[in-house]
């Protein structure tokens, strides 16, 4: 018989989403959380590894991979509590066409409708471009964070693009706040390439 004993007992597994959804499990490094909230994610093209919310979970019909060089796949995590949804969108290249920082803040630019200038960020073996705007669609405000990061010793790159909204556009609720922005710079920063 081959029993458990640490007194845990099954009251003691998370009940966190990641954990229970069976496609997103598949990304994460172990069912113990990396730090509190967060698992650790390895993208399945084994280029890079990220923190990933607790209570968010992939889209398996977002998600797109060709080889080792291309992947792509969409995330969102929802709190009735806090009246906050959050969406996310990655995109994984591992090609010389990163290097083209310009052409690649323009696409990035493009899909998040943003007309600016980035933040040049330099984090240890990596360079984050970073902006946020806030769209507006029938009254409801959508807030986006999203950054180009670059390895500084290969071709790997991500783009990364985060948003938050009310769920209920009639109660208030804290989307687009610095603590959200702080969260989600958090999350991208956590991105390291497997060099």
């Amino acid at each position: 018989m081959n029993q458990n004993n640490d007194g845990a007992g099954k009251k003691a597994l998370p009940k966190a989403k990641a954990l229970s959804d069976a496609y997103t499990k598949e990304y994460l490094m172990s069912p113990k959380e990396k730090e509190k909230g967060y698992y650790q994610l390895q993208s399945k093209t084994n280029g890079y590894t990220m923190l990933f919310p607790a209570d968010a979970s992939i889209s398996e019909s977002s998600t797109e991979i060709n080889g080792d060089f291309f992947e792509t796949y969409e995330f969102s995590e929802s709190s009735e509590e806090s009246n906050i949804m959050n969406e996310y969108k990655i995109t994984f290249d591992n090609r010389a066409v990163s290097r083209n920082i310009e052409a690649n803040l323009a696409q990035l630019s493009s899909y998040a409708d943003y007309e600016g200038e980035y933040k040049k960020i330099n984090d240890g073996e990596k360079t984050l471009y970073y902006a946020k705007n806030t769209f507006t669609y029938k009254g409801n405000a959508d807030h986006r964070f999203f950054s180009y990061i670059k390895s500084n010793k290969s071709d790997k790159a991500i783009s990364y693009v985060a948003s938050d909204s009310c769920m209920d556009q009639q109660r208030k609720c804290t989307a687009g706040s610095r603590q959200s922005e702080e969260r989600f710079l958090k999350l991208m920063k956590s991105v390291e390439f497997k060099d």
